[in-house]
């Protein structure tokens, strides 16, 4: 790097630059009179920066981080910078305060390739990214983060009175018929998420009916003769006659409705973008109760509508009589998210389990569990239960709501206790992200070194379901994982304890004359 006289042309000083860049251009940044450096190109750089005088090149300034995590190189766009602030592009957002020396780091949000982030307007900009490190954690889409205000206080320390509201018909009688086991009464079939049915299907299906409900519909329940189906972007829930598509009622909500209800005892239960958990009488969709799970009424534009900051996904989790689900956006975010647990009857909280940033053993922000690109789970999603545990994604609960084993399992141990079919990227994910898949097992490896050894170590897939002793998948092969391309897909079946396989078998390689 080299200072030039703006008048002249004149070359006043020449260093050597310290080595960055990660198919991206090196970084060069003049903030408060310095012109800065950093030393951020490998996992084995030391990350010092330093400030040097635009005029001399002497060093004014020069620093290590102050902080203990992983160092990855320098990411695939360039570092930014404020009057306050250097931005360098690690493993997620880093803030350098380069008055104080002090780094803070924030594994769970990064921007996207070449473009990377933006901090403008009070705000910082991380747009979509195609990364999957940090993929249980990381934030999605294009997201504007505000600091926290000075004086904004912890919305979850008192939340807004009147969070349960009963409806019209709280205290009167309902069928409380039971789900038999003809019917499909939650998301997937059943608690463990399963999509696994014992009814009797004909090998030729005939079209019984069609009925046009609205935009983007959720996967449907059937109970007792009845379809329950949500229009999400319409956040419309939907009754139809079974045998003939009729409606029989629907039913309005606040915001969207991403994935079907579960029925439960004549009730249908449901959660929404709005942050309301809703029960509605199943015969003809009366509100019983629902629950405000938000801490309080506050919104945001998200996908072009208005929400909740602590929205909450359509499906809630009926576990031996107990109705669960997960408010929020991120454990790093708007004070966190919580796993409620609550009376299906009454809306009565049961119990209300604080998911943060700290580790509730040791009270330390999760970050400090980070192993190379892997951490904690610390996104929502649809909940699943074996029985014996809660799960949300790779983060898995006792049936009473608490956190069990904060740090993820390593990534070969995937079979027995703990085992469940989850989604890296939520259940309800649509974009088939080629880093992303279904597995049954414990964890997952995040991470361009990672992500692809999904299929080798555990039953991994587009789509997956339980058949009890084994796994049927759709999906790519394991050996393919590795590439984009070729993207052909099978559909298969496997033992849930498969023999894992070996990184080599299967790799195809390609010669200078291009023969495979």
């Amino acid at each position: 790097m080299s200072g030039l006289d703006i008048e002249t042309g004149a070359t006043l000083w020449t260093k050597k630059h310290a080595a960055s860049g990660h198919h991206s251009p090196e970084d060069l940044l003049v903030v408060n009179g310095l012109v800065w450096s950093g030393d951020i190109s490998s996992g084995k750089a030391s990350g010092v920066f330093t400030g040097r005088d635009p005029r001399t090149g002497e060093i004014k300034a020069e620093f290590p981080p102050n902080v203990d995590t992983y160092w990855f190189h320098q990411r695939c766009y360039r570092s930014k910078a404020t009057v306050n602030f250097l931005m360098p592009s690690r493993t997620g957002i880093e803030f350098i305060d380069f008055r104080a020396e002090d780094w803070s780091i924030n594994h769970w949000v990064r921007g996207g390739c070449i473009y990377g982030v933006m901090p403008a307007n009070g705000l910082t900009y991380a747009p979509p990214h195609s990364c999957a490190c940090y993929i249980d954690a990381k934030l999605n889409g294009f997201n504007a983060l505000a600091p926290a205000a000075a004086d904004d206080k912890d919305p979850w320390a008192n939340p807004a009175p009147r969070r349960l509201e009963k409806g019209p018909a709280f205290a009167a009688p309902l069928d409380a018929t039971p789900a038999t086991s003809e019917d499909w009464p939650t998301y997937r079939h059943d608690s463990a998420r399963s999509g696994r049915s014992t009814t009797a299907i004909p090998a030729v299906l005939d079209t019984a009916w069609i009925t046009a409900l609205g935009n983007k519909l959720s996967a449907p329940i059937i109970v007792n003769g009845t379809v329950f189906a949500a229009s999400a972007e319409d956040h419309t829930l939907h009754a139809l006659d079974a045998e003939n598509g009729k409606h029989r009622w629907t039913y309005t909500a606040g915001g969207r409705i991403d994935s079907p209800p579960t029925y439960h005892q004549g009730r249908v239960l449901f959660g929404s973008a709005d942050g309301y958990a809703y029960c509605l009488r199943a015969s003809d969709g009366v509100l019983v109760w629902r629950f405000r799970a938000a801490p309080i009424d506050r919104r945001l534009i998200a996908y072009e509508q208005l929400e909740s900051v602590w929205p909450i996904h359509g499906n809630i989790l009926v576990q031996a009589g107990t109705a669960c689900f997960v408010a929020g956006r991120s454990m790093f975010i708007d004070g966190g998210m919580r796993l409620f647990r609550l009376d299906p009857a009454t809306g009565r909280v049961l119990s209300e389990t604080v998911l943060d940033e700290r580790d509730p053993n040791t009270g330390e922000n999760l970050q400090v569990h980070v192993s190379g690109l892997n951490m904690p789970a610390a996104l929502p999603d649809i909940l699943s239960s074996d029985g014996k545990h809660l799960y949300m994604r790779t983060q898995r609960f006792s049936l009473d709501g608490k956190r069990e084993h904060i740090v993820p399992s390593e990534v070969e141990d995937q079979f027995g206790d703990g085992a469940h079919l989850f989604a890296s990227a939520g259940f309800v994910d649509d974009t088939w992200f080629h880093r992303a898949y279904w597995t049954y097992g414990k964890s997952i490896s995040s991470g361009a070194n990672g992500w692809f050894q999904a299929g080798r170590n555990a039953v991994s897939g587009r789509l997956l379901v339980d058949g009890g002793s084994q796994i049927y998948g759709f999906g790519r092969k394991p050996e393919y994982y590795r590439w984009s391309t070729p993207l052909e897909y099978h559909f298969f079946a496997a033992s849930k304890e498969p023999a894992k396989i070996p990184l080599t078998e299967g790799v195809r390689t390609t010669s200078k004359d291009g023969e495979k």
